[in-house]
């Protein structure tokens, strides 16, 4: 039981690590706050980030958003 106990805690900080050595690579950004549209109980903020990313897929992380973001609202799109 020792050695199961010792081979679990060992994967959890082995995952930890690769987590946040993966999460080191993600390119991070606030962006800037370009346009605010008020509405009734909500509002449009447009966010423009500048960042170079290689070809092809890539993750991008924007921080400082509000709490009560609308996930479905979230968009993003080029100038190509």
């Amino acid at each position: 039981m020792k050695n199961l106990t010792h081979t679990f805690m060992l994967a959890i900080a082995m995952t930890i690590f690769a987590t946040s050595a993966e999460a080191a690579d993600v390119p991070t950004t606030t962006g800037t706050i370009s346009k605010v549209t008020v509405y009734r109980g909500q509002a449009l903020v447009t966010r423009n980030v500048s960042v170079n990313l290689p070809p092809g897929t890539s993750e991008l992380i924007v921080k400082d958003l509000p709490a009560r973001i609308v996930p479905e609202s979230i968009y993003a799109q080029t100038s190509d």
